[in-house]
């Protein structure tokens, strides 16, 4: 059970890492689509 729980908790802060890096990357393209 706990491992589990560990592994879950690892994973979801995995996912917010990725969104995280993805979203910054979709902002900084943007700003520099805007800055042209």
């Amino acid at each position: 059970m706990v491992f589990t729980k560990k592994y879950k908790n690892y994973s979801n802060k995995n996912l917010s890492k990725k969104q995280y890096i993805f979203k910054n990357a979709l902002t900084k393209n943007i700003i520099s689509l805007h800055c042209r």
